[in-house]
């Protein structure tokens, strides 16, 4: 089986994440990527895996007391919109508008715990995460 999740643009720079386990939808919140100023871009269009995922309490990475991120692979990879190299790009709750280029989950603490509960749980059953990027523009 494979555990599959989808983000898909709606508009920028308010977008929305939704999880499918085969073709049923088990989860979706909107979402962000990116920033206003020219060096955070949004996570570029294209198929990436879950990795693994991580307890966090940086506020960064924390909303409405909930705190996690999840690591995406390739890592690193070469951004041709940016011109260079790019690292550390993630899925983890949004504090604010925008992040640097990861996906920040814009919800509640009970969609939060949920989003990351179906993804920590997927990955210790040994599911395959994959997750497919469509941002309208690139």
């Amino acid at each position: 089986l494979t555990d599959y999740q989808l983000f898909q643009a709606f508009s920028y720079p308010e977008l929305a994440y939704t999880m499918y386990y085969g073709t049923k939808q088990v989860f979706s919140c909107n979402a962000v990527s990116g920033a206003s100023n020219c060096k955070s871009y949004t996570i570029p269009s294209g198929d990436w895996n879950v990795v693994s995922i991580s307890d966090r309490s940086e506020a960064r990475f924390t909303s409405n007391g909930v705190g996690f991120t999840a690591n995406l692979d390739p890592d690193p990879f070469y951004d041709s919109r940016a011109g260079r190299n790019r690292q550390y790009i993630r899925i983890h709750p949004a504090r604010s508008n925008g992040t640097n280029g990861c996906i920040g989950l814009r919800a509640n603490k009970a969609q939060l715990i949920r989003a990351r509960d179906l993804i920590r749980n997927s990955l210790k059953k040994g599911l395959t995460i994959k997750l497919y990027v469509q941002i309208g523009g690139n």
